[in-house]
């Protein structure tokens, strides 16, 4: 609420000492941002005190990622895990933390970031037909038009080809589940992919 980096960082630093990096993003900061994001519909903050905490917590994403790149080097190469979010999404942190996570566990990624549309994934199939997508829907594509997204998605992308997509965020609940293409995985929550596609718990 003060905007107090400096005590974010503090606090931060006491958490890391005890814990590593993927149990604090999963269980402390989610539950924080989740907080935030009822503050900030009941009104209680506003739209800038989330921005501020979700760039601290990009942050230290992007330090920890750092880390494990420099460090690591990928030894599971089958799958490629390929993060992105679809066209207009711009809400990356939590595959930013996946794709810390799948480095961490030795797997090969490819991160694309934010907003990008399906075609524009298909340059990959040059590069590898075992791909496994990974992307989170917190806004695009909206309820009217995300079961059709993922038609669209198998075709290109899916259909003839050994590659899957797994997605997550707010927009899954709008999923027909019992209509979704096959190789295509739809979570309600992270750990639910991590358990059930890396074969561990966090």
């Amino acid at each position: 609420v003060n905007f107090d980096s400096v005590l974010f960082d503090a606090t931060y630093d006491e958490l890391i000492s005890k814990n590593n990096f993927s149990f604090i993003y999963l269980h402390i900061f989610i539950p924080l941002m989740n907080e935030l994001g009822i503050l900030w519909q009941t009104g209680a903050i506003s739209p800038s005190h989330e921005h501020f905490i979700t760039n601290l917590v990009k942050q230290k994403v992007h330090v920890q990622t750092e880390i494990i790149q420099r460090s690591n080097t990928p030894v599971k190469n089958n799958p490629t895990f390929v993060l992105y979010l679809p066209a207009n999404e711009i809400h990356e942190l939590s595959i930013l933390f996946l794709n810390y996570f799948l480095l961490s566990k030795g797997y090969k990624t490819i991160s694309f970031g934010q907003s990008i549309p399906t075609a524009s994934l298909k340059t990959l199939l040059s590069y590898s037909t075992s791909l496994h997508f990974i992307t989170y829907v917190t806004v695009e594509p909206n309820k009217d038009e995300i079961n059709d997204y993922l038609q669209v998605f198998y075709r290109e992308l899916i259909y003839q080809y050994d590659n899957q997509l797994s997605i997550f965020g707010p927009q899954v609940i709008n999923i027909d589940k019992s209509q979704a293409p096959a190789g295509i995985n739809v979570y309600d929550k992270i750990e639910f992919f991590i358990e059930e596609q890396l074969n561990t718990t966090v």
